[in-house]
């Protein structure tokens, strides 16, 4: 049996983009509960903005705190998706593998 490395590649794309979708969803809601946690929030600091009696620095100060906020929530999803591209290299890296040790046993 020969190594026919262009099909193991292909297959070890597939098995990286098959992780990716399985994830994808998750991380997707993930963000969307993100920000249905800081809905009223948001709300509000709409409601500053629209206010006549609203200064400019009252609105940048509630922007900015919400923007901290949202950062510290980022990072719990960053963690996330650097944990699915983990898993997606590894997935690639095991159809690699696979196919080596059927070639070498082949020999």
């Amino acid at each position: 049996m020969s190594f026919d490395f262009e099909a193991t590649f292909e297959s070890m794309v597939n098995a990286a983009q098959t992780e990716l979708l399985e994830d994808t969803e998750q991380i997707r809601n993930q963000m969307k509960q993100i920000l249905e946690d800081e809905k009223d929030r948001l709300k509000l600091i709409a409601a500053i903005k629209l206010d006549p009696t609203a200064t400019e620095a009252e609105f940048d100060l509630a922007l900015e705190n919400e923007k901290d906020v949202l950062k510290n929530a980022a990072l719990a999803l960053e963690i996330q998706i650097r944990a699915t591209a983990q898993q997606a290299i590894n997935a690639a890296i095991n159809v690699l593998n696979a196919a080596l040790n059927t070639a070498i046993q082949a020999i």
